[in-house]
């Protein structure tokens, strides 16, 4: 019988040495983002049963745990200068955006109204957040503010 693994491989390529993402055995990564100066890359990993997120250097591979608890988080994206990242987390079909700095620091939520509001993504200029939500009973694309203010649907479907 073949044991199949699933997951994100992908290593990492220095001028040195190879570093493999997320190496722990039993892991399950996925959602790789580059940092702006590429210096790091962004991922989630589900263990043990929970969903975090994750900062691993390039240069030597170290890894940092950035978010952990009961939640699941998904989807890390780095602003443009690489100061924050911004995700999705919650549990039981109740998902919300987060931003916290990119070293897991000063995590605030963005709540829209919607039970489900998921894939965040800065805008080039780090001031407005692009996200899915339910809030008007369909899957839309919103924006708003960095600090949860205007949310706003923009489009309709």
């Amino acid at each position: 019988m073949r044991s199949e693994r699933r997951g994100l491989r992908l290593l990492i390529l220095s001028a040195t040495a190879v570093h493999p993402l997320g190496a722990q055995e039993g892991w399950i990564a996925s959602n790789p983002r580059w940092s702006p100066d590429g210096a790091t890359i962004t991922f989630y990993a589900a263990t043990d049963g929970q969903t975090d997120i994750y900062l691993q250097r390039v240069s030597d591979g170290a890894l940092t745990r950035l978010t952990a608890g009961p939640e699941m988080d998904y989807g890390p994206d780095f602003s443009r200068d690489g100061a924050w990242i911004t995700f999705y987390s919650g549990a039981d079909q109740a998902y919300g955006i987060h931003v916290m700095r990119s070293d897991g620091t000063d995590r605030y939520a963005i709540d829209c109204g919607g039970t489900y509001e998921g894939n965040p993504h800065f805008s080039p200029d780090g001031s407005l957040l692009a996200f899915s939500s339910n809030k008007d009973g369909n899957h839309e694309i919103y924006l708003a503010r960095r600090d949860g203010t205007d949310c706003t649907r923009v489009t309709s479907h």
